[in-house]
Parts: C-alpha cells; sequence; structure tokens
C-alpha cells in the first residue's frame, strides 16, 4: 500500500497478537523475509522478534549487532538449546533485504540474496504462545527498538529456498532505491 514502518529506535514498534499461525513449533518449519533500511542502528536493535522474555533464550529473532544482522532460534548469544546465525553487513542509510528460514534441520541467514551463514539446529523450536514484535521486543523498554525503516515485513510456516529468497527479493528491488 506503498507504506513502510517508520522507527525512531524509542518507543515504535509494531505488535501482533498471538495467532496459532505464528506458532511455528507446529509446522517446525518456518522464514522470514523483509526489507530494512537503518538509520542510526544500536546494537541489539530488533528487525523481529517472538520471544517470552527480553532474555530472547526461546522463540526467533533477527536483530542488528555491530554492523551485521543475527538470527536467532531458541536463545541468545551461544546460550541454552539454540542456535546463531551471524554475518551480512547492514550499510546504515541503504535498503536491504534479509530473510531467515528453518526447515528443522537448520537456519540459514541471507542478506541481499546472498546465504551469509548456516547453521545446524539439534533441538526443535520451543512452542509459544505469545505476541510476534515488529521492530521492537518484548517488555517495550526501548533499548532494543528499531531505528530506521521496515518494509514489505513477511513470515511463511515453511522453509523458503535459496531460489524463493531471490525471486521476493528481486521482485521487491525496484521498489527500494
Amino acid at each position: 500500500v506503498n507504506s513502510r514502518l517508520v522507527l525512531d529506535g524509542d518507543d515504535d514498534y509494531l505488535k501482533i497478537l498471538y495467532n496459532s499461525n505464528l506458532d511455528f513449533s507446529v509446522t517446525n518449519a518456518f522464514s522470514f523475509s523483509g526489507w530494512v533500511y537503518p538509520t542510526t542502528p544500536n546494537d541489539y536493535n530488533m528487525i523481529i522478534t517472538s520471544s517470552s522474555a527480553g532474555s530472547w533464550t526461546d522463540g526467533y529473532g533477527f536483530y542488528y549487532l555491530g554492523g551485521n544482522v543475527k538470527f536467532y532460534l531458541n536463545h541468545y548469544a551461544g546460550t541454552g538449546n539454540g542456535v546463531l546465525a551471524t554475518g551480512g553487513a547492514l550499510t546504515p542509510d541503504t535498503w536491504h533485504h534479509v530473510a531467515g528460514t528453518f526447515n528443522g534441520n537448520e537456519i540459514k541467514l541471507y542478506v541481499d540474496g546472498v546465504n551469509v551463514d548456516t547453521k545446524s539446529v539439534t533441538n526443535p523450536l520451543i512452542p509459544l504462545a505469545l505476541f510476534t514484535y515488529v521492530g521492537g521486543a518484548p517488555g517495550g523498554s526501548g533499548t532494543n527498538n528499531w531505528n530506521g525503516q521496515l518494509d514489505e515485513v513477511m513470515l511463511f510456516n515453511r522453509d523458503l529456498k535459496l531460489e524463493e529468497v531471490q525471486n521476493i527479493r528481486n521482485k521487491q528491488s525496484g521498489m527500494f532505491p
């Protein structure tokens, strides 16, 4: 509809109420795709997350850290029974297409149509009956809110293949200078 989320990194985010279609532990597979435009990014700014707490010890999410995008499943920063995929520089004031996929056995992180990291998953996705946040995190304190723009955010209840990620990116790239 020719609109995007413009977030100031302070108190703006989109909260999606619980919907069983977003409980990916049932399908044990999901994918995320979206366009991100970091303006003045801070470490741990969330792109999207679904977790029971700010510690991100369950669920999934995508966030910015040290100039890169990170994709986690079931944990944060290597603790617990989860996995973290990392890589793909996000240049400030530039649109980037980011995507992540989970097929029950591995997660893959894509930036601008390139698979930048793949990690094996040994434990299933922890079931969640929670909210999903776009541009923020549970608790809404603002310390993890996205500073920039987000557009064409999509969640799928299946594992997208490389060709599908690239097709989405290529079809939408004309909308982003």
